[in-house]
């Protein structure tokens, strides 16, 4: 008898669990790209009148974006935006979106809601605020850096180069630890340009990279489009990584001081990323499925014992065993709830792996080293291939000069 008069406090436990399971959207602040515009632009000098019409052209869509998706896609708007400022020559937006993006990055583990609900099993991937997969995360260490170095801060470029690498380690069973050569090179090469000779070797030696002799002059080309996410498993709870079918734009031909050169490939993107076996959210992710087949599993049991219980129940009270009958029909009703909260449970687990992207990475980063004397240093460099001719030109960076240039096509 008394395990019948505990039914009630047991739904109401019921009820409760039900219903924490069941909150599993959270809620977005807006997205903040414009404010970050108009701060880059004050820090250039350059007058705005900080209205989202008066931005370039380019980044209309993102801002729009970044109006529909807020905060919880602020790391991937500002991704996305930092390169197409960076292809249209504005660095110092792009050196303002990524340094949000690697303060964002730096604080997503806070103590705030946004943060508890990574942490919870009831929240889809794709409801999180985005950081990126390892590589995502180092290529905004790269992409600062790069912005750094076009403003002749080589400090602050070794310091995001460093970032960047360290952020490509940041996988629980990562088969090629610290392994992004372009990173390290850059390191090494901010470090030479700054006079730093020794530190800047060991960084070369790292890298298996050494500059031409006598080199000040450095050519950045990126090339191909990125890595592809998509999901794959039971649960659709896999992240898995491929080639686009676009990979890469055939020989690429640098023309300087009347020389022609062919530059190295120096980093593969799709490599970085399909060689992250069992990073952590992959755990995360595999306990969430195999969370949602044992309570699955839990829900059929119990609903099975619920069952027989109920009809031993009616079996005893047929032939007057009462106790028997009150015994058997409370243990099947708490076997009935326990069905319902598992079944319940396990339709509110999402494990659907986070397919969100920067979808304007490179495959490719490809480097050539030249000497340039200072009288030719700052001339055009032409650069070719199957896509057609470019002309750049290099700026002064420390005791050398740098030019980078993203192929499209």
């Amino acid at each position: 008898m008394d395990s019948v008069k505990q039914l009630p406090l047991i739904s109401i436990f019921v009820a409760s669990t039900l219903a924490a399971g069941c909150a599993s959207v959270t809620k977005t602040q807006p997205g903040i790209l414009s404010n970050l515009l108009d701060e880059a632009n004050n820090s250039a000098g350059k007058q705005v009148s900080n209205s989202p019409q008066t931005h370039p052209v380019y980044l209309q869509p993102y801002i729009a974006q970044n109006k529909k998706t807020g905060l919880r896609d602020q790391v991937l708007v500002n991704m996305r935006a930092g390169v197409t400022a960076l292809e249209h020559g504005d660095h110092h937006i792009t050196r303002r979106l990524m340094e949000d993006a690697y303060t964002r990055i730096e604080t997503i583990y806070a103590d705030n809601k946004a943060a508890k609900a990574a942490r919870s099993n009831y929240v889809e991937e794709a409801n999180k605020d985005f950081k990126g997969e390892p590589y995502e995360r180092a290529m905004v260490g790269y992409y600062l850096g790069i912005a750094d170095m076009l403003n002749d801060n080589l400090q602050s470029a070794k310091t995001a180069f460093s970032w960047g690498e360290y952020q490509d380690t940041m996988s629980a069973g990562e088969e090629y630890q610290a392994d992004m050569t372009s990173l390290m090179f850059l390191r090494g090469w901010a470090k030479h340009c700054a006079g730093e000779t020794s530190a800047a070797k060991d960084d070369f030696a790292a890298a298996n990279l050494t500059p031409q002799q006598n080199a000040n002059l450095l050519v950045l080309i990126e090339s191909g489009q990125g890595p592809v996410k998509y999901a794959s498993g039971k649960h659709s709870e896999k992240l898995k990584f491929k080639a686009a079918p676009q990979t890469d734009n055939g020989f690429i031909k640098i023309k300087f001081n009347e020389q022609n050169f062919y530059p190295d490939k120096i980093e593969d993107l799709v490599h970085q990323a399909t060689t992250r076996n069992g990073r952590s959210i992959d755990a995360i992710l595999q306990g969430k499925a195999e969370f949602k087949d044992s309570t699955k599993n839990v829900a059929d049991v119990a609903a099975a014992t619920a069952t027989a219980s109920l009809t031993y129940a009616n079996v005893s009270s047929m032939y007057g065993d009462h106790n028997s009958a009150q015994n058997a029909s409370a243990i099947g009703a708490l076997f009935a709830l326990g069905s319902l909260v598992a079944g319940a449970m396990s339709e509110n687990t999402i494990p659907e792996a986070d397919t969100r992207q920067w979808n304007n990475l490179p495959r490719f980063i490809h480097a050539q080293t030249m000497f340039a004397d200072d009288d030719y240093a700052l001339s055009d460099i032409v650069v070719s291939g199957e896509f057609g001719e470019v002309k750049i030109k290099p700026q002064q960076t420390g005791q050398c000069y740098f030019a980078w240039h993203k192929v499209s096509g």
